[in-house]
């Protein structure tokens, strides 16, 4: 497995563990059914923008586990020269908001999630 299908396979496992918790939250789909469009659209790209929007630039908070900080963060400014970088916002926040709303022990999951994410698109960029 490449690099680029290990990144999906974590962030479509990532999107599943949201939308099982969150089972009747129509946005949840909504940021799902987005999110597989993008990814058929152009998979290298999300990888990239995860690596240069989350990965490079937040990396001291990823190691330290700083859930917290990324369901704070506003992404408008990371995100300001990516192309469709409101769908993308739109995105980060549908992804986030349910997490917000989660235990602390999914919300570490989630935070796992993130951690290994981003070392994948580290990887690839």
């Amino acid at each position: 497995m490449n690099y680029v299908n290990l990144f999906h396979s974590q962030l479509q496992e990532f999107i599943d563990f949201i939308e099982n918790i969150f089972q009747d939250d129509k946005e949840i789909i909504m940021m799902k059914e987005m999110y597989m469009t993008m990814k058929k659209s152009n998979p290298k790209l999300i990888c990239k923008i995860w690596s240069n929007c989350i990965a490079t630039p937040y990396l001291k908070e990823i190691n330290n586990k700083d859930i917290d900080f990324f369901i704070h963060k506003d992404y408008t400014l990371d995100l300001n020269n990516v192309a469709n970088n409101k769908e993308i916002l739109n995105f980060i926040n549908r992804l986030r908001q349910p997490i917000a709303n989660m235990n602390q022990l999914n919300k570490s999951k989630s935070m796992d999630y993130i951690s290994i994410i981003s070392k994948i698109s580290l990887l690839i960029t």
